[in-house]
């Protein structure tokens, strides 16, 4: 099935986030419910694992796409080989594990470009499911970035339902450059964002 004009518009805008559940026709509507992102950071890059739950607004007799994009330093070397060696992209959802449709990188900006990895679900069997996304996220000029984005450009209220949180691997130490307007834990171990639509975590 091809998909709509409209869905390929709203991933071009979508930039680097986290997973953002995508139905095939464009008169459906999917929310997030509750995300927990667990991200181990290391001195190149780090590995980003994300539980998303969803809830359809109607019936889903239709596939459901899943998109992840990332963030990826400038000159790194776009052919699809390598994208998938380096971001190793994964799906889990309803028992199955899921390797991409595709894989695209996008035009660079000064620092960085992004790549987007595109899953098809299928057909879910109910208005509630949930996905596992894990990937390996580059650092850009040192830094772990993450864009969070959610379906309609709606933040979640503060809640512990929704959680961005990260962790050095042994050794090392963490920095929480970016300003939030949710109260945030920063430790030099462990840092937990409550995210918030288009707010960027820059470590």
């Amino acid at each position: 099935m091809k998909i709509p004009i409209s869905v390929l518009i709203l991933l071009a805008n979508a930039a680097s986030a986290n997973p953002i559940a995508i139905p095939s026709v464009k008169e459906a509507t999917i929310t997030k419910t509750w995300e927990r992102c667990v991200i181990s950071v290391g001195p190149k890059s780090a590995t980003v694992s994300c539980a998303v739950g969803y809830l359809a607004k109607n019936f889903l007799d239709y596939p459901v796409y899943v998109s992840v994009p990332t963030f990826l330093a400038k000159d790194t070397n776009t052919d699809l080989a390598n994208l998938r060696n380096v971001l190793r992209p994964r799906l889990e959802t309803g028992g199955k594990v899921l390797e991409p449709i595709w894989i695209s990188a996008s035009g660079a900006s000064h620092q960085e470009t992004t790549a987007e990895c595109r899953f098809s679900v299928g057909q879910v069997p109910d208005k509630a499911f949930s996905v596992v996304a894990s990937y390996e996220q580059p650092l850009v000029d040192g830094r772990f970035l993450y864009l969070p984005l959610f379906e309609g450009g709606k933040s979640p209220a503060m809640s512990e339902d929704f959680t961005v949180t990260i962790f050095p691997t042994k050794g090392l130490t963490l920095s929480l450059e970016s300003k939030h307007r949710n109260k945030v834990t920063a430790y030099l171990t462990r840092i937990t964002v409550h995210p918030i639509h288009n707010e960027i975590i820059k470590v």
